[in-house]
């Protein structure tokens, strides 16, 4: 993906000094390459008011789409012009005459500057290759694309106006949202990683945060913020710090109840558990402190290797449940379990993270939580949890069983397409997908397990993670 942010080739005057400019596009390309971070790009090579971004992984055209049409429908006031282009990307360092420098090359960088040549700000331009990759999900979003007659290639072009950018740009379905169901059945979802973006997008490297954690780098986000990597000159340490919204909590009341699940989740204390450290506020936002790890995601390397074998998917599956099992003694439900908040460290230990949703198992006082008031992420929530009952520790026994399914098969129980409201339907109407039918060789004893962590009715699945984990450890590999 490249974007040139073009309103700043015309602002150089005398009336605008060069370094209030100056100042203004770093603001504005911190912003918009917040966008391509928080969809699992990197960023390549940036040259004054230009970018280009790359993104892997098997789902990178949707991610790119996503990332491209929210820095279309929000950089109207600097007129931006956004691009996508498929192909082999190569870069890394280089010497040029003695001077060590950065290079990039690739057929696809070609790509990104020939339709840069020709696209207007505020419409999304692909060449054919990208379209096509892209056919599905273009078709499921009934976007109206458009086809042009290219002068830069004899294959056409695509381009997709500024109202079809803005339905594009709004909240993920695979991040972490709260969702709302009315009496007559309607969902409404909140929490958009666009607002995220705009909110924290003061806060990046370089920044220092009440006088103690100097911002290194972003790591990740999720509906309720964003996590930077942090050095603590107090104690001369690394930590992550997750930065939440200011529009996380309705009130005050909302806010102090993450306080008293916070003081539940520090006690929680375990190999396969990311530590959390405290509770406070910087720069007029709410911050949690946890533990540093060095690894990768469970979701990173599921969008990888596609499934894991056997022996290294039980090895990840016990140290979830291990993981789980110490914070349901402590009396803390998860609530939000998916590969996006596992980390896998560099020694294969896999540690349980992001309790900031967490919440007691049992209320501690009528009314802590709004009726009809889900959090979650919608593919692995529990039937339950939908329907508004209140949930228990069976509501993290079903998700993770899909995170067992995804382990296992690289694939969903319930089909990744439609609304939120189709995947909800299907799974308070239908029975998830066995997965033999994605792994035909899976054990039967381990797909029986899966089946039964799966069950609509939470009567029938493991009443404790204990007899999930002794399920488990019960398989060979």
């Amino acid at each position: 993906m490249g974007f040139e942010l073009r309103g700043y080739a015309r602002t150089l005057s005398s009336v605008v000094p060069a370094r209030v400019t100056l100042e203004t596009l770093a603001k504005d390309l911190r912003r918009f390459t917040q966008s391509i971070v928080l969809h699992g790009g990197q960023i390549e090579a940036t040259l004054g008011h230009r970018v280009i971004a790359s993104f892997e992984g098997p789902k990178r055209s949707e991610h790119a789409l996503s990332a491209a049409a929210a820095i279309v429908s929000h950089g109207k006031d600097v007129e931006t012009a956004v691009v996508l282009s498929t192909g082999t990307l190569v870069s890394g360092s280089v010497t040029w005459q003695t001077k060590p420098s950065y290079g990039l090359i690739g057929e696809v960088v070609d790509g990104v500057e020939n339709l840069l040549r020709v696209a207007r700000p505020g419409v999304l331009l692909m060449n054919k290759s990208t379209r096509d990759e892209l056919t599905e999900v273009l078709r499921l979003s009934q976007l109206p694309i458009q086809e042009h007659k290219s002068s830069i290639s004899s294959q056409p072009l695509y381009s997709l106006p500024a109202e079809a950018t803005q339905r594009l740009a709004g909240p993920e379905l695979g991040a972490t949202q709260e969702l709302t169901i009315d009496g007559s059945g309607t969902v409404q979802r909140t929490a958009g990683w666009s607002t995220m973006t705009m909110t924290l997008s003061g806060i990046g490297p370089g920044a220092v945060l009440g006088d103690r954690f100097e911002i290194l780098s972003q790591l990740g986000a999720g509906g309720m913020g964003v996590v930077y990597k942090a050095r603590d000159r107090k104690l001369h340490e690394l930590v992550a710090l997750k930065m939440l919204k200011h529009d996380a909590f309705n009130d005050s009341q909302g806010l102090e109840k993450l306080k008293d699940e916070l003081k539940l989740a520090r006690k929680i204390s375990h190999p396969n558990v990311l530590r959390t450290f405290d509770f406070g506020e910087a720069e007029g936002f709410p911050f949690i402190s946890m533990e540093f790890v060095r690894g990768v995601t469970l979701k990173k390397l599921l969008d990888e290797s596609g499934r894991l074998p056997l022996s290294a998917g039980l090895h990840i599956a016990r140290q979830l449940c291990r993981g789980l099992q110490a914070a349901h003694a402590q009396a803390v439900l998860h609530r939000d379990i998916k590969p996006e908040n596992m980390i896998i460290e560099a020694t294969g230990n896999t540690k349980l993270m992001d309790f900031g949703i967490a919440q007691p198992i049992q209320r501690q006082r009528a009314g802590q939580s709004r009726d009809g008031s889900i959090v979650g992420t919608p593919y692995y929530l529990a039937p339950e949890q939908i329907e508004g009952i209140e949930p228990d520790v069976r509501a993290d026994i079903y998700a993770t069983g899909v995170v067992l399914f995804e382990i296992f098969t690289g694939e969903l129980p319930f089909p990744a397409t439609g609304s939120i409201m189709q995947i909800i339907t299907r799974k308070l109407n239908e029975d998830p997908a066995r997965p033999s039918i994605f792994w035909g060789d899976i054990p039967s004893d381990l797909e029986r397990l899966i089946m039964r962590c799966l069950e609509r009715d939470r009567e029938k699945r493991f009443p404790t993670v204990e007899l999930l984990l002794k399920g488990l450890e019960s398989l060979r590999g």
